[in-house]
């Protein structure tokens, strides 16, 4: 439950445990892979659209009289059947949200954040010192060699730091966000998580819920479970 602790120089200061909620998660692999699905459907836009026959301008004029003509029957240029027509059945305003209980987003949440936990992905920052007033993006990635390969990196800060933030805006491996704004597929596309330490209480508060629900609801199945038999063999 213990995760090492960097100083704001990038040095090995010490080791940090961490709240249960991030060490001894539900594991319920199936709500997690639902809350991924459940986000990156929320963040579709649904905005592509087509045109059916009465969107399209035109076509207000019949093109030619209904008999005599030798030709079939139209009442305007804008049906699908013609060329410069509307659409029958395409895309026009569809809807792909999804709602997953509060619940089920804290568990899934402190699972993803376990599971690098778990694999030693996690580690939390003192600080994170750049030279200068306006630290540069080699600056960043100097400070981020001394931690060894971390892969695709995401940074939690409790409040964003503008100078980190401009520092490493060009680094295409590495996301900035705060407790608030750190989102479940920003924790499944990371390999490693850097924490400050200021923000752990954030990260503690969104998943806080999580355990003690699902421990709750598991306890009173079982023991409504247990009353069972024993009901019935009081009525018998």
């Amino acid at each position: 439950g213990q995760v090492p602790l960097i100083a704001a120089d990038g040095s090995v200061s010490g080791a940090l445990a961490l709240p249960d909620v991030f060490t001894k998660p539900a594991k319920k692999s199936a709500m997690l892979f639902q809350a991924f699905l459940a986000e990156r459907a929320n963040a579709r836009q649904a905005t592509s659209a087509t045109k059916n026959r009465s969107r399209v301008a035109g076509g207000g004029a019949k093109p030619w009289r209904q008999k005599g003509t030798g030709r079939a029957r139209a009442g305007s240029t804008r049906s699908p059947l013609w060329r410069h027509g509307g659409v029958v059945f395409g895309p026009n305003g569809r809807q792909y949200d999804q709602r997953i209980p509060e619940k089920m987003r804290r568990a899934a949440f402190a699972e993803a954040v376990a599971a690098h936990v778990s694999a030693g992905r996690v580690l939390v920052l003192e600080g994170m010192k750049l030279d200068g007033e306006r630290p540069k993006t080699r600056d960043a990635v100097a400070w981020l060699d001394k931690l060894g390969d971390t892969g695709s990196t995401v940074i939690v800060q409790r409040e964003l730091d503008e100078g980190i933030g401009r520092a490493v805006a060009n680094l295409r491996a590495l996301a900035l966000r705060t407790p608030g704004t750190l989102r479940l597929t920003d924790l499944l596309d990371a390999d490693t998580v850097l924490v400050h330490r200021d923000a752990l209480d954030g990260l503690t508060h969104r998943a806080a819920n999580a355990r003690s629900g699902f421990a709750a609801t598991s306890s009173s199945t079982a023991s409504s479970s247990s009353e069972a038999p024993a009901t019935a063999a009081a009525a018998g």
